[in-house]
């Protein structure tokens, strides 16, 4: 985005899209990340005590509840940190800030071509925030 107009409203819209899209990004991987390793640990955890991969007994039995209890506790912190919703309320929370940079961007052209690929820009990030991220 160019510093025309008003740089100080350009450099606060491109930090806050910036901060949200961090946000948006660390969260998904949290997110993605704690399911990955539950679903490794449930499997992990029924392959050690199904193949008898663990020589004793004993072992196998005690590596087997130890897997599936770290494989609870990974659900768990997805379930109670809530990554998914911080995910999707940055996410939408940039798509926002997106708009207001196109708004930005419009009041400095009076170009017609201009102003209407900006507004089909628009249309498209607001389709894609409506369709992507709808809450379930």
């Amino acid at each position: 985005m160019s510093n025309e107009g008003n740089p100080d409203v350009n450099l606060l819209l491109e930090q806050h899209r910036n901060h949200y899209k961090k946000n948006a990004t660390s969260w998904k991987l949290g997110y993605r990340l704690f399911l990955i390793l539950s679903a490794f640990l449930s499997a992990s955890a029924a392959v050690v005590g199904k193949l008898h991969l663990v020589g004793d007994e004993k072992l196998a039995s005690d590596l087997t509840a130890i897997l599936a209890g770290l494989s609870a506790v990974s659900t768990a912190i997805v379930a109670s940190l809530n990554f998914e919703n911080f995910w999707r309320s940055n996410q939408k929370a940039r798509e926002k800030v997106e708009i207001l940079e196109l708004e930005a961007l419009k009041a400095k052209t009076n170009d017609p071509e201009t102003l209407k690929i900006i507004g089909e820009l628009q249309k498209i990030i607001e389709e894609r925030a409506g369709s992507l991220l709808k809450d379930d």
